[in-house]
């Protein structure tokens, strides 16, 4: 009897539990977040193995640096009118195409390797940028719904009061009017709040292959621009020049320039030898012989396809350069950009939080003064209306500011900074 109930309690515990986690998930921090997207892409999954089928092309062209080995046999059964006969061959013979291992062709390759690592890099960034906006900006909705919320119960406060002071005599209908229809307003724009951070949410989750009907619990961040900009991650001058979209196009330049290789191995001899036994029936020959051979083979006349594959090459590598210098350009000139953005959001953010001060002395003179009859229901709204405004304008700031942070901390070789933002 004792056991039964010691089991009926466990089992009644293990479902108050599994009910407890499925109700309170657990938080996801930014870095979990951005593993989990990184461990579930499949863009990036389609890079790595474009990655590795370069690597066996290249490993394929390699193993041309090396003799081809063939084996012949064959049966050849000749007939003459006084007479007939067979005539049987085994042999092996060896290709060398001398320039591709002179020359060392199969370089290209490896280039063309590194490229694809650094582009399927861009793609991880891209997406760990994508993931971490979404993150803070799905946090930031959730803090405009709370401060939302909270006018709409002040609102609905004010309209109790607004109603009793009409039904008193001592306010009119309209400042009821009024407050209902400011009511409504921001009911709405709760309405679209929500449909904003619901759609966030739903990419969030595909992004991250979560089951879509979970809910997602997200680690609150603590950090504001003042306390950010102070930071040594903002004093250390970034690194652009190693951004990976202009390390790839500089191994795609050299992927071309090494292909010339490969059309300039085709010039070099390719060399053959051979050899074998030779099964000889024919009745008025020597009988069965060996052979053993060595040959040539080489180009004497393309109407000079081959300079104009290396003219194709080089021009491909050149444009390729060009392409690297202008986004070395561009990227300079968007980190700059980044750069006095982030000191414009910092000073705005401090003159909303300045102006925050203001609008709370200002709300809190207007509530005791409408109720004393001193100003009247709009001058009330307006105070309300502009705390509301300055809290949210506030919050989009301290987002704008983390965003462009994450596009700059990308940009200059310092993503890894990033995780530790919350």
């Amino acid at each position: 009897m004792w056991l039964n109930m010691k089991r009926l309690i466990g089992i009644i515990l293990f479902l108050w539990l599994t009910q407890l986690f499925a109700q309170h998930p657990a938080q996801l921090s930014l870095s979990r977040c951005i593993d989990l997207a990184i461990r579930n892409s499949y863009r990036l999954q389609a890079d790595s193995s474009q990655i590795r089928a370069t690597e066996f092309t290249f490993r394929s062209e390699r193993s041309s640096y090396y003799p081809t080995i063939v084996g012949e046999l064959s049966h050849d059964q000749l007939i003459y009118s006084p007479y007939d006969f067979r005539q049987q061959w085994a042999g092996v013979r060896l290709d060398w195409a001398s320039g591709n291992t002179l020359l060392h062709s199969a370089e290209a390759y490896r280039a063309l390797i590194r490229a694809r690592e650094e582009e399927r890099e861009v793609a991880r960034l891209k997406l760990m940028q994508r993931v971490s906006h979404l993150y803070f900006s799905i946090l930031q909705q959730e803090l405009n719904l709370q401060l939302l919320t909270t006018r709409k119960q002040l609102l609905e406060e004010h309209l109790q009061v607004s109603r009793a002071l009409w039904q008193a005599g001592t306010r009119t209908e309209l400042d009821v009017l009024q407050t209902r229809n400011a009511l409504e307003r921001l009911r709405e724009e709760i309405v679209i709040t929500e449909m904003e951070r619901d759609t966030q949410q739903q990419e969030f989750v595909q992004l991250l292959n979560l089951p879509p009907d979970q809910p997602i619990n997200l680690k609150p961040y603590r950090a504001d621009p003042d306390s950010l900009s102070k930071s040594p991650l903002l004093r250390t001058p970034g690194n652009v020049e190693q951004f990976p979209s202009l390390v790839a196009l500089g191994f795609r330049a050299r992927f071309h320039q090494l292909q010339q290789r490969q059309v300039n191995a085709t010039l070099f001899p390719e060399v053959q030898f051979h050899g074998g036994f030779q099964v000889d029936r024919d009745p008025t020959a020597e009988g069965n012989y060996w052979l053993v051979g060595i040959g040539l083979q080489f180009p004497l006349f393309q109407w000079g396809k081959s300079r104009f594959q290396r003219e194709t090459f080089r021009a491909q590598a050149t444009s390729l350069t060009y392409q690297q210098k202008q986004m070395h350009r561009e990227i300079r000139i968007q980190a700059a950009n980044l750069r006095h953005r982030l000191d414009k959001l910092l000073e705005l953010y401090q003159l909303q939080n300045n102006r925050l001060a203001i609008n709370q002395r200002a709300f809190q003179y207007a509530r005791a003064n409408y109720q004393a009859g001193l100003i009247t229901n709009l001058d009330y709204l307006a105070a309300q209306q502009a705390l509301i405004r300055n809290q949210l304008q506030l919050g989009q700031t301290r987002l704008a500011y983390l965003k462009s942070l994450i596009d700059y901390l990308i940009l200059t070789g310092r993503e890894q900074v990033i995780e530790q933002l919350n």
